[in-house]
């Protein structure tokens, strides 16, 4: 588990450190990066279900050719009235919200005609709420808040610069805020994005 962790973070951060030198020579000499092609893109939004940053509807911004912001989060509340025995009316409630925001860099973009493959490092974190309240079973009530964060490599497929799907292993970190319950282990994400 040690080294797989370690792995994260080393790949994480030498892909910052390279991008980060060869940017300042690109810069000092003006010259692209001839690693980095031109992404024609700059706002997409889609779905995404991550163990790093969340699940719902997202979107994504390129900050600069090679550095991309995303942004999740789903929002889902549902009451329902019931009678109790002595039919006074009582009123089951759920509540569910995820969401999160991930930095990606990119460390190689390879651009064929129509499809652009993009290989990126990805850092992140999320936070997670369930509530259920049940008045007829109490017993069935529940409350979860879980904060989450992680490291991965990731990959993208950019068809004809408008469809953008991307697939993630993410070494996940996941804490109760209410409780001492926790995991630390492999993680995966999944995205599909429609450019504008």
């Amino acid at each position: 588990m040690k080294k797989l962790i370690q792995i994260c973070f080393f790949a994480v951060f030498f892909s910052y450190a390279v991008a980060y030198s060869d940017e300042q020579q690109a810069e000092s000499e003006n010259i692209p990066d001839p690693r980095i092609r031109d992404i024609n893109v700059r706002h997409l939004f889609g779905v995404s279900a991550s163990s790093v940053s969340g699940t719902g509807l997202s979107y994504m911004y390129y900050i600069r050719p090679n550095y991309h912001f995303k942004i999740t989060g789903i929002y889902y509340e549902n009451t329902d009235e019931k009678r109790n025995n002595e039919n006074q009316k009582v009123i089951n409630h759920t509540v569910f919200a995820d969401g999160g925001m991930e930095l990606r860099r990119n460390f190689a973009v390879i651009k064929k005609p129509n499809t652009t493959f993009q290989f990126y490092t990805l850092a992140g974190g999320g936070y997670w709420y369930y509530k259920k309240r049940r008045p007829l079973s109490p017993e069935d009530n529940k409350e979860w808040k879980v904060a989450s964060g992680g490291l991965g490599l990731g990959t993208g497929f950019l068809f004809v610069d408008k469809i953008l799907i991307n697939f993630d292993l993410c070494y996940s970190c996941f804490r109760g805020i209410d409780s001492k319950k926790r995991y630390a282990g492999p993680g995966i994400g999944l995205s599909c994005y429609v450019a504008y």
